[in-house]
């Protein structure tokens, strides 16, 4: 019975390679390809299949994970009474359950250093502290740190990052040479690394810095020096100067002035000479913001040179320096000029100067310009005039 199957069979096979041998060339290579892209679209379709169904798998595992992390986290340091008591900081509670979560996984690794830095943007004092002792007992930084001397740079950021949050102090030999780092993302947690941990001066290495300080390590440098205690800012000689990098100057008069600097002000005003216009509006306001009364005569004496937007903060900052003596000044502008937005700014300085500028306040006030009338009313506002 088996003979006229494979009888059958080969003329099967016989009759296909006849068929195929008399296709056309271009027929056979189109039905190749086709034949090509079909096994191609299964198999993709096979490892995504697979793929999606290990990544549901892993999520769950996460979040299992976290939960248990989180249930810990609440219990162990959080709800715990000594979390609640003044006095020192407990460095006793049981971590035995941490270890019992398997810190060989790597995953169970992540998800602990993901969630203490997350525990520790949402509290501070004792609690934030705990959560630090607890990181480093369960031995989390050594992974950190070990990353640090690693090739890739995202690596070495990650390693950065996780440390700088968990307020692990790095060597500083080591982060003076990251420093130099080809990567700019490695050279910012650097300087904000130094910045955070330095025992002297921690704005040092600003003088040898000449690339410029994006915006969110600007925001992270006031952060840190915000939360330094009996912290005293050094002499910015140097730093805020025409030759210096703008972000860089523009970074320390802004720390001059949160930091009420007055030594500053003889460093502010060579900076007005930089031909960088929003750099010197910057200057011009610092002065103000600082209440540089002798900076007030220079101001004026640069002030018919300068462009429009220029002479506006200059008004801006007469007003808030508050010296009677330029009053007459001001009041000038304000008769003199055709321009409304000079008027307007030099009406808002006079009125910064009450009661002092009484007298100027009751003149503007008998002026029958309708204009002067407006302008005035409108800087008499306190809601549109309280700054």
């Amino acid at each position: 019975m088996w003979l006229p199957k494979i009888y059958s069979l080969t003329s099967f096979l016989y009759g296909g390679q006849q068929f195929w041998n008399s296709l056309p060339f271009f027929i056979k290579v189109c039905f190749i390809i086709a034949l090509i892209a079909t096994v191609g679209i299964i198999l993709a379709m096979v490892h995504i299949a697979i793929l999606r169904t290990f990544l549901k798998w892993q999520e769950k595992k996460i979040a299992f994970i976290s939960a248990k992390v989180n249930e810990l986290l609440l219990s162990t340091i959080v709800l715990e009474p000594h979390a609640q008591e003044t006095g020192m900081i407990e460095t006793d509670f049981d971590i035995t359950q941490f270890y019992n979560l398997g810190l060989s996984d790597s995953q169970v690794k992540n998800v602990l250093v993901t969630e203490f830095i997350s525990y520790r943007s949402y509290f501070s004092g004792k609690i934030a502290e705990r959560i630090r002792k607890l990181y480093l007992r369960l031995s989390l930084h050594k992974d950190a740190i070990a990353s640090l001397y690693k090739k890739r740079w995202e690596t070495k950021v990650n390693g950065l990052s996780e440390l700088f949050k968990m307020d692990v102090e790095v060597d500083h030999a080591y982060l003076r040479e990251l420093l130099k780092d080809k990567n700019s993302y490695i050279r910012e947690y650097a300087r904000l690394s130094l910045i955070k941990f330095a025992k002297g001066d921690p704005l040092q290495f600003l003088h040898e810095l000449n690339e410029p300080i994006s915006q969110w390590e600007e925001f992270e440098i006031f952060q840190l020096l915000q939360q330094r205690e009996n912290f005293t800012l050094a002499s910015l000689e140097g730093l805020i100067s025409v030759d210096k990098e703008p972000t860089v100057a523009s970074l320390c008069l802004r720390l001059a002035v949160y930091f009420k600097q007055q030594a500053a002000i003889p460093f502010i005003i060579g900076l007005i000479e930089t031909p960088n216009l929003a750099l010197r509006v910057e200057a011009i306001a610092a002065l103000g913001q600082l209440e540089a009364k002798d900076a007030a005569k220079y101001l004026i004496n640069i002030y018919p040179e300068q462009p429009h937007n220029i002479r506006l903060t200059v008004l801006t900052a007469l007003g808030k320096i508050r010296s009677a003596r330029y009053l007459d000044f001001l009041e000038n502008e304000f008769f003199s000029s055709s321009d409304f937005e000079i008027k307007k700014y030099a009406s808002d300085a006079i009125i910064k100067l009450y009661p002092i500028s009484k007298s100027a306040i009751d003149k503007m006030s008998d002026s029958g310009e309708p204009l002067n009338q407006s302008i005035l009313n409108h800087s008499l506002d306190p809601l549109i005039n309280a700054s």
